[in-house]
Formats: C-alpha cells, sequence, structure tokens
C-alpha cells in the first residue's frame, strides 16, 4: 500500500495517477457517447450557422475538420433525431460527386435539446 508523505498530506491519486474506470468497457461506452454527442453539436451549429443554404457531409468535413464517417454518421444521428432534414437539394463534392444537402428541421429548429 502506498505510503502518505510527511506532514499527513493525502495524495492526489491512490491509482497511479489514473482513475479506476480507466479499461472498463462500460466507462469507455459512456466517454464514447459523449464525444458523439460534442461531434453532434458541432454539426448541428455548423448546419445552422449555413442557414437556407444548408450543407453537404462534405462541406461539414471541410470545415470541421471531422473525418468522412464521423460526419455522416453524426449526421444520420440528427436526421433520425428529427433535427435536420436531407432536402433534394444536391451539390457536388470534392471529388465531383452530388451530395445531398441538409438542412435544420423546420419542425424543431435544430433543438440541441436531449444531445
Amino acid at each position: 500500500m502506498e505510503q502518505y508523505p510527511e506532514g499527513g498530506q493525502y495524495p492526489l491519486f491512490l491509482y497511479g495517477g489514473e482513475p479506476p474506470s480507466v479499461g472498463v468497457d462500460t466507462s469507455q461506452e459512456a466517454a464514447s457517447r459523449v464525444e458523439a454527442n460534442n461531434l453532434a453539436r458541432l454539426v448541428l451549429r455548423f448546419i445552422r450557422h449555413r442557414g437556407d443554404e444548408g450543407a453537404t457531409c462534405d462541406e461539414i468535413e471541410v470545415e470541421t475538420g471531422l473525418r468522412h464517417q464521423t460526419a455522416s454518421a453524426r449526421c444520420r444521428e440528427l436526421e433520425l433525431a428529427g433535427r435536420i432534414d436531407k432536402t433534394p437539394t444536391k451539390r457536388p463534392t470534392r471529388s465531383g460527386r452530388a451530395a445531398r444537402v441538409y438542412r435544420v428541421s423546420e419542425a424543431t429548429g435544430g433543438s440541441n435539446a436531449s444531445l
């Protein structure tokens, strides 16, 4: 067992400087969910900032620095949650392919509630 330093000061960490939950699958899962929610908020804010112009997933990637897999997953989550809508409008991506434009949902106004 670790000894307390002279003067009776309680050590800040008794676990080698890492919290005891590090490496526990449920803690890691919870942390990744928090990160996903933060990224969803980032995507939503960007789309909201674009107003009626909206944004393609490619434009979100370029402006936020997110990888395609991350940006597209957050767009899908926001779409399923009713925060954004996929419009019939298409714009070319960096590779020249047509991509759908997302806009903030008129029904929810893109509310951040429960993100």
